[in-house]
C-alpha cells in the first residue's frame, strides 16, 4: 500500500485515481500530523510527499520516521525547485525526487522502480522457513506461519536493520505509534518468532533490545 501526502486536493485526486487505476493500493492524507500517525502504523510499502503542506513539511516528517527506524521507500513531490532544497531532501532520507508539475506515468515509472527493491527479498532460515520481505509473510514451504501482522511487522524490521540493536522504545514506536505500548506483548512475539525461524536468529541485550543476525 502506498501513503500519499498531498494537500492540493485536485493534484491528490488525481494521483490516487492514476495509482489504483495502474493496481496500487493508496491511502491519502492532506497534513503532516495525519501522515506521521498512518506511516508509523507500518502497513505501507512506499510514501509519496508532498513537502509543503499544512501542520508540518515532507523533511521533517520522513526525518522522524528515519529517527525511528522505518525505512520504507520515500519519494518527493514538490514545486521547490533549488539545489539546497534537493539536497536537504536526499539528506532527510528519501529515495527519489520529482519536480512539480509532473508527469504521471514519470511517477509510475519512479514507484515500479521503488517497488521493485523488493522484488525476490526473501530470507531462507532453513527447513523450508522464508520470510518474503515484499509482503511480510513467513513461509514454511507453500504454506503461512502462524504469526500475527504485529509479529510479521517485527520481524521484518529486525531483518531490515539486521546486525543493529534496536531498543524497545524504537520498537514499540513502530508497532503501536501513538497508542500506548505493550512490553509483555513485545517479549511474546519475539518468543514466537523465534519458535518460527530459530531461536539464536534474534538475541537480547540488557538495555540495548533486540537484533537479528
Amino acid at each position: 500500500m502506498i501513503l500519499l501526502l498531498e494537500d492540493e486536493v485536485v493534484l491528490c485526486e488525481m494521483v490516487e485515481e492514476f495509482l489504483i487505476s495502474k493496481g496500487f493500493e493508496v491511502f491519502s492524507v492532506d497534513n503532516g500530523d495525519d501522515a506521521l500517525e498512518q506511516a508509523m502504523s507500518g502497513k505501507y510499502e512506499l510514501f509519496i510527499f508532498d513537502v509543503k503542506v499544512p501542520l508540518g513539511n515532507g523533511f521533517s516528517i520522513l526525518q522522524e520516521l528515519r529517527r525511528h527506524k522505518i525505512t520504507t521507500p520515500a519519494i518527493f513531490t514538490t514545486s521547490l525547485n533549488t539545489i539546497a532544497d534537493l539536497q536537504e531532501g536526499y539528506e532527510s532520507g528519501c529515495d527519489d525526487y520529482l519536480k512539480k508539475p509532473f508527469d504521471l506515468e514519470e511517477l509510475y515509472l519512479r514507484v515500479q522502480k521503488l517497488l521493485g527493491k523488493k522484488e525476490g527479498e526473501v530470507i531462507d532460515f532453513g527447513n523450508g522457513v522464508r520470510f518474503d520481505l515484499a509482503q511480510k509473510l513467513l513461509y514454511k514451504g507453500e504454506s503461512l506461519l502462524p504469526l500475527t501482522n504485529k509479529e510479521n511487522e517485527l520481524l521484518a524490521m529486525l531483518i531490515e536493520n539486521k546486525g543493529q540493536y534496536l531498543t524497545l522504545e524504537e520498537i514499540s514506536y513502530r508497532l503501536w505509534g501513538y497508542e500506548e505500548p505493550s512490553f509483555t506483548s513485545l517479549r511474546v512475539y519475539i518468543k514466537n518468532i523465534r519458535q518460527q525461524i530459530g531461536k539464536d536468529c534474534i538475541h537480547t541485550k540488557r538495555g540495548l533490545g533486540y537484533c537479528y543476525e
